[in-house]
């Protein structure tokens, strides 16, 4: 489990989420977490309030690829 802390407000496009920093390299590792975690058959959820955004994961502790 991961937590941040957040603003409170949070930008999504469909079901994911989008950084609110500025830049090119920001907001890269909730996309590659997804990757990641669909490559090896695992599951990711998120939660949030107005002050914590939380992402836990989970992966099989057999490796289990998955076509993509």
């Amino acid at each position: 489990m991961v937590k941040n802390s957040t603003s409170g407000y949070l930008k999504m496009s469909g079901s994911s989420f989008l950084s609110n920093k500025s830049g090119k390299h920001h907001g890269i590792g909730l996309r590659r977490i997804d990757e990641i975690t669909t490559k090896y058959g695992g599951y990711v959820s998120r939660t949030h309030d107005n002050s914590v955004f939380e992402t836990n994961i989970m992966l099989p502790l057999e490796k289990v690829l998955v076509p993509v």
